[in-house]
């Protein structure tokens, strides 16, 4: 199989996601729902449908096509390392076949990870019913697995939201940051501002954020806040937005 087929599906669901999380009415990019009523109801306002993967009942996994025809697996979260739990790589590799006419497994994919966009062991948690799958920057997927996602984890009490949307963590994924988002030594202190302009700074190299200054440097600031709370460490402490 030609590398560029491989490079060729990879970028078409990383430019995917990107279009939906930059959607003119607002973030659309979902990557986890608590029931497939919210798929269908994303069908219904935005475009797009719901389609099988080959050979597997749609509870374990399905493919939405977005409203521009581009396609997206969707699995039943389960527990990281738990039965079951790999269940996932096979469908992918199917949808692949199906989709892209790319076999995954024959390919080097040495720098790419397979998971979840939403943090699988925290959507099996919180009831999902499926989350979205992808290929990713290993790095980058690995960094944030070994910080924010593991704290995501060990939350006491899960979120109760039923349909969850790309961030600008999510986006660090599958744009290949692959810069360290851990906390300060001291312990409760919020993560570093410069660590989260650095992510910003390898955002904008890509086009990816908004023209409006003002509306970056909120961005910038309610990211801060999120990673801060997620880990752990003092949201309070990093103020009001100026």
């Amino acid at each position: 199989m030609a590398a560029s087929a491989l490079r060729e599906m990879v970028l078409r669901q990383v430019l995917a996601l990107i279009r939906q999380f930059n959607h003119p009415m607002g973030n659309e990019a979902y990557i986890g729902v608590k029931t497939l009523n919210y798929l269908e109801q994303r069908a219904q306002v935005l475009g797009g449908r719901i389609e099988p993967v080959p050979r597997q009942a749609r509870e374990r996994a399905l493919v939405f096509i977005d409203s521009t025809g581009e396609p997206e697996l969707w699995c039943r979260p389960r527990h990281k390392g738990g039965p079951g739990g790999g269940f996932y790589e096979t469908d992918w590799n199917n949808f692949c076949k199906d989709r892209f006419g790319v076999d995954f497994k024959s390919a080097d994919t040495s720098m790419l990870n397979i998971d979840h966009l939403y943090p699988e062991t925290t959507g099996m948690m919180e009831g999902l019913s499926h989350v979205r799958v992808t290929a990713l920057n290993g790095p980058a997927n690995q960094n944030l697995g070994r910080t924010i996602e593991k704290h995501m984890a060990n939350r006491p009490a899960p979120s109760r939201k039923v349909v969850h949307k790309a961030t600008f963590a999510t986006l660090a994924k599958v744009a290949g940051a692959t810069m360290a988002m851990t906390l300060p030594d001291t312990p409760g202190a919020p993560i570093e501002k410069a660590k989260i302009s650095q992510l910003f700074s390898h955002f904008a190299k890509l086009g990816l954020l908004e023209d409006n200054p003002e509306i970056q440097r909120l961005d910038q600031h309610l990211t801060r806040w999120s990673v801060t709370r997620i880990q752990g460490g003092d949201a309070d402490a990093i103020g009001n937005f100026r």
